[in-house]
């Protein structure tokens, strides 16, 4: 920069093909016509060229030139344009380099521009010679040339030369740059981390500010609120989240910030579970995992509010939180049935309130219509990388532009600036892990681990509880919290297990046996075994009965568990249905058997056990197996389940819950 004391130089900006300009970058005209009104008195100097000015010179530029030049054209109309009148279309074309100045309305002089292109001042002619002519297989020696060629340089090579030796001779300094160097087609994180901008916030890239003559690192902070990023697969979208992530990391303790992410497109992120800020990176296809993850920062968005609402500063007391989701497209994808909207509500929230509570969401999409409205409507700060259609760009809040074509070249919405997204190291991802060391978090990041498919009924048993108002039996491992869950009875209450041979039925009234039987050590459990069961060798088991004295249940006065096997080959009884219909708390009732034949049954005593809407459906038919408890089964549940893997229902309430077995 210059001093106070040093004048600025003039600036000549020479712009050769103007209509080509004009045709490519319409926009550009104003702006050029901006520089043409202020130029002059600041020093700045405009000199156009084209060859058609018909239709491209408007009226603002001709009021802001005050010398036009026309060499000769074609087209009076052309000469009209540019010096008023049409003496330049009749100059002749055995008159190179004559042409008509216009200084002034009637002040048009017609001038012989200088060739600089010629050498006047050779230093020897050129020689000329004769010789006959032949065709070449006629020729005898080696062919001479008729003229030497002259090497000289030419005049405007003299010039040049003559001018940097003046500079140099007078020590002038290096003429400066208006604009910096274009953006490099890839840069690297960690050659931008030292220029790093605002205090707080993460550098992810390299933007490009011509009109301020700068580039500097481009960041994002948390404290600016989510982030969007658009672009086609290979544009560099899942590139700048990587980036993003590790240098979140490396600017953050694993203490302060905790990232999660959603991988619904090529897998490529799997590498950042080995970053101890990350607590889990689930797939596309891990329906399960993406559930819980999804329940968990849910539950984890309506604490952090709660504590706010007690106390202003309790946000200091937790992480930031960061969840990057790649393919916005892919996440609706697969929750894309009616009973999945739930899920996009729970997103939305996340998205809508996660700000005000220092969790974050990064979200990438191939196309601007993959995220809805109601998400992409509440987040301002937003990349767009190559697109199909560069009309789409202006509906993201970037200027009409022509789509990069360079892997991570992104724009900035809003500002328009143009940014190349670094990569996270020169030999990727893994290596760029590698180089960084952290300390084991005091603080870890929660994970989502999977619902296990081995069960002991010694890890749910604990949990059970017998009350007069309410019992607890925990059947086994729930999929919401990964804790006991099992069935809750209230006063006149009962459960019903249902699920196709082999399926854990009999294993499931087993362990509600033995839950009952540690909550309560007094409980006395009767078993109905219309046929042979694995309840009969039960140590558990009070007694067996049948239909005929089901009366004993209640005879002792303690409370009481009725647990009956195979429950479609019971018969009517009185007693039974009125042991059912009774709204007693001191007994209940846990039937089990098979969902299709019990579906058939009309007037059979399991209809008043069903009016309960409490029980389990395991290895379900999920189309039609929620009848029974009037509800609707998950109809994008796991590809298979194991032995003793079903739904808990309650309340119309559906939870993946895999039964203690042993």
């Amino acid at each position: 920069p210059n001093s106070d004391r040093d004048p600025l130089p003039r600036l000549l900006v020479v712009i050769d093909e103007f209509a080509a300009l004009a045709k490519e970058l319409p926009e550009f005209i104003d702006a050029l016509v901006g520089i043409a009104q202020r130029g002059r008195s600041l020093g700045v100097h405009l000199l156009l060229a084209t060859q058609r000015p018909n239709g491209v010179i408007s009226e603002n530029i001709k009021a802001n030139t005050n010398l036009r030049i026309a060499l000769r054209v074609q087209d009076a109309a052309d000469s009209v344009d540019v010096i008023g009148c049409s003496d330049a279309a009749a100059i002749g074309r055995n008159q190179p380099g004559r042409g008509l100045a216009r200084f002034g309305p009637s002040d048009v002089v017609p001038f012989q521009t200088a060739l600089v292109t010629g050498r006047s001042m050779s230093g020897r002619s050129a020689g000329i010679g004769l010789r006959p002519f032949a065709f070449a297989h006629e020729q005898q020696g080696p062919s001479t040339p008729i003229a030497e060629v002259d090497a000289d340089p030419t005049d405007l090579e003299r010039i040049v030369a003559a001018s940097r030796q003046a500079a140099a001779s007078l020590k002038l300094p290096a003429a400066r740059l208006p604009w910096p160097e274009a953006l490099p087609e890839q840069v690297h994180l960690n050659d931008l981390r030292s220029g790093s901008g605002d205090h707080g916030a993460t550098v992810f890239g390299l933007a490009d500010e011509p009109h301020r003559q700068r580039q500097l690192p481009a960041t994002w902070s948390p404290a600016v609120g989510n982030l969007l990023l658009y672009g086609l697969p290979g544009s560099g979208t899942t590139t700048a989240l990587t980036t993003i992530a590790v240098g979140l990391a490396h600017d953050s303790d694993p203490d302060r910030l905790h990232v999660h992410v959603l991988d619904f497109d090529d897998q490529a992120m799997h590498p950042l579970q080995g970053l101890p800020h990350v607590g889990v990176v689930v797939g596309g296809n891990d329906r399960e995992r993406q559930l819980r993850l999804l329940r968990r920062l849910a539950e984890e968005l309506q604490e952090r509010r709660q504590a706010l609402a007690s106390d202003v500063t309790a946000l200091e007391r937790y992480p930031t939180i960061v969840t990057l989701l790649d393919n916005y497209g892919g996440f609706a994808d697969s929750f894309g049935d009616p009973g999945d909207m739930t899920i996009h509500d729970l997103f939305a929230r996340l998205v809508a309130d996660g700000p005000g509570v220092d969790m974050l969401t990064i979200i990438t999409a191939k196309h601007p219509g993959d995220i809805p409205t109601r998400i992409a409507s509440l987040v301002a700060s937003r990349l767009v990388f190559r697109l199909a259609d560069r009309y789409d760009y202006s509906g993201l809040g970037v200027p009409p532009v022509e789509p990069p074509v360079i892997p991570g070249r992104a724009f900035e919405s809003g500002s328009g600036r143009e940014v190349q997204v670094a990569l996270p190291h020169p030999d990727g991802l893994a290596a760029a892990l590698a180089t960084n060391r952290w300390g084991a978090p005091v603080l870890s990041p929660w994970s989502t681990d999977v619902l296990p498919h081995d069960v002991s009924v010694a890890d749910v048993v604990a949990a059970g509880r017998i009350a007069s108002g309410e019992w607890f039996l925990p059947l086994g491992i729930g999929d919401t919290a990964l804790a006991p869950a099992g069935l809750v009875l209230r006063e006149g209450e009962h459960a019903l297990i249902t699920g196709p041979a082999r399926a854990g039925k009999s294993t499931a009234l087993t362990t509600v046996a033995a839950v009952a039987k540690a909550a309560e050590p007094q409980l006395r459990i009767v078993a109905l075994l219309p046929r042979r069961s694995p309840l009969s060798s039960c140590a558990l088991i009070d007694e067996l009965v049948d239909l005929e004295n089901l009366d004993r249940l209640s005879e002792s006065g303690r409370a009481g568990l009725l647990l009956i096997d195979d429950a479609e080959l019971v018969g009517e009884s009185t007693y039974l249905s009125d042991l059912i219909k009774t709204r007693r708390s001191d007994i209940k009732v846990v039937a089990a058997g098979s969902a299709d034949a019990l579906r058939g049954l009309y007037g059979h005593w399991t209809q008043d056990i069903r009016r309960s809407r409490i029980g389990c459906a395991l290895r379900p038919n999920v189309a039609t197996d929620g009848d029974l408890w009037q509800t609707q089964l998950p109809p994008r549940g796991p590809e298979h389940f194991p032995v003793g893997r079903g739904y808990l229902l309650a309340d119309g309430q559906a939870e993946l819950v895999q039964l203690g077995m042993k």
